[in-house]
């Protein structure tokens, strides 16, 4: 059977299939619709639940730091001198005092040195002799040295008092500071006095060479050595043998504080005499023990 033409020139019973370029271009452009579209869907969920979760997460911001004026630093500075330093918390010695069963012959001979013939069987009162004692030789020698500088030296005990009690609250060590604030008192250190050695060298109550000594602690003790123009106004309250005796009781107890520190040896229990002498039983015997 023939296949007729129409009208419109075309034949009838034949089928026009488009090309395939075409097909296949229109295809990839719709797949790559689809996909351009669901991947900006997509990344538009994600951006409102990332708007969704931080505004219920909100960020604080951080307040600006003021600058710190004179006034407000003077006020913390203040503030800072008023508040009392607290004991440091008790803890048990490094190296303890010598339990009575350890005590040997050459140990009790130590005890003898400061306390006299009983001590030999009672043994020392002081917390730092039963520790010495723990190196008898050592021990032995030290007192023996120490019984010179305690009470062969010609240096008023007073100003000797005052140089120790500077170098102890200086060196923060309790339990050369407890000691001496008992002797100090007996010499006739008072309150004010205490007080006066934990402030400035300036303060009214010292005399001129309470100063100086005062003042001579300090340079040591931040450069260890004395300035010449400090020891030129020493020298005209100080002849040589005072020099020598100045210097040996700042270097014999500078050392102390820091062997007593680093051994951590407990404060002496004071009676209520004790402290009532000392002029500190309001305040604790610990107070200033801060300085620099």
């Amino acid at each position: 059977m023939r296949a007729t033409t129409s009208r419109t020139g075309t034949r009838r019973g034949a089928t026009k299939k488009a090309p395939k370029k075409k097909v296949k271009k229109a295809t990839k452009k719709k797949a790559a619709a689809r996909d351009t579209g669901g991947k900006g869907r997509a990344a538009k969920k994600k951006a409102v639940a990332k708007k969704t979760a931080s505004k219920k997460k909100p960020t604080a911001k951080k307040a600006p730091k003021k600058k710190a004026t004179k006034a407000s630093r003077a006020t913390a500075a203040k503030g800072r001198k008023r508040s009392a330093p607290k004991p440091s918390p008790a803890r048990a010695p490094r190296i303890p005092p010598v339990p009575r069963e350890r005590w040997t012959d050459e140990m009790r001979d130590v005890f003898t040195i400061f306390e006299g013939p009983e001590a030999r069987y009672l043994g020392s009162k002081f917390k730092a002799v039963m520790t010495l004692a723990n190196h008898p030789e050592l021990a032995s020698a030290w007192l023996q040295y120490n019984v010179v500088l305690s009470s062969k030296l010609t240096l008023s005990r007073r100003l000797i008092e005052i140089v120790i009690l500077r170098v102890a609250y200086r060196l923060h060590s309790e339990y050369e500071w407890t000691q001496h604030v008992v002797i100090g008192a007996g010499m006739g250190l008072t309150r004010e006095h205490f007080e006066a050695i934990k402030q400035s060298p300036d303060a009214a109550i010292w005399s001129e060479l309470e100063r100086l000594c005062i003042r001579a602690v300090d340079q040591l003790l931040t450069d260890a050595r004395i300035d010449d123009e400090l020891w030129r106004k020493l020298t005209l309250y100080f002849d040589r043998k005072h020099q020598l005796e100045f210097l040996f009781v700042f270097g014999t107890y500078s050392m102390l504080a820091r062997i007593f520190n680093a051994i951590g040896i407990e404060p002496e229990e004071m009676s209520e005499e004790e402290r009532r002498q000392a002029i500190f039983a309001e305040d604790g015997i610990y107070a200033g023990l801060t300085g620099k």
